[in-house]
């Protein structure tokens, strides 16, 4: 099957599997992706359309939405991550489709349930995090990559404490492969249904 961004089109449902890793998504994580509507993300005013039309997710929603689960595994506030996602949108949806360009579609095809343990090595992954409501930069998202030795990189980057009020390092190319790996995958899923 070839992969493209282009070719990704996908219900809400669909969605929802994929950045729940191929399992039936809870119904907090459905909620959560319904408010998150609301607040546009995954779509921009623009994209919206009528209100009886269902909305196809493509490539960039499908990372918008992915990265929001991450966000709210984090324990942040629906509303800060989409005030981050919303004011850094463009950066964001040309960091993901570069990462994608880089990729091996083959990659996409070997998805596996265990995500969190890393594809890449650590200075090959590009890493994203949030910050919160309470940091210098508030509700924003940024990248962090490695460059010398990961093991002390890593261990500077994780000893952030949360008054720095910032989330630990999401592996967004690690989370790419499998968010597209899973969607390649998805079950069809019938309007009005999850």
């Amino acid at each position: 099957m070839d992969v493209s961004r282009n070719n990704l089109k996908l219900s809400f449902g669909q969605v929802a599997w994929a950045i729940s890793l191929g399992r039936e998504p809870d119904p907090r994580t459905l909620d959560n992706l319904r408010y998150l509507r609301q607040l546009h993300v995954p779509f921009t005013e623009a994209e919206r359309k009528g209100s009886g039309n269902r909305m196809v997710y493509r490539f960039e929603h499908l990372v918008e939405c992915g990265l929001a689960y991450q966000g709210q595994l984090r324990r942040l506030k629906p509303l800060d991550i989409a005030k981050a996602i919303s004011s850094q949108r463009k950066w964001l949806r040309s960091l993901a489709m570069s990462i994608f360009d880089e990729l091996d579609p083959a990659e996409f095809h070997r998805v596996n349930t265990a995500w969190r343990k890393p594809t890449y090595p650590a200075k090959q992954e590009r890493y994203v995090r949030f910050n919160d409501r309470h940091a210098q930069h508030p509700w924003t998202i940024e990248e962090l990559t490695i460059d010398k030795d990961p093991r002390k990189e890593l261990r500077t980057i994780f000893d952030v404490t949360r008054e720095d009020s910032v989330t630990d390092l999401i592996p967004f190319k690690n989370c790419i492969v499998v968010w597209v790996g899973w969607a390649l995958v998805a079950p069809e899923t019938r309007p009005g249904r999850p």
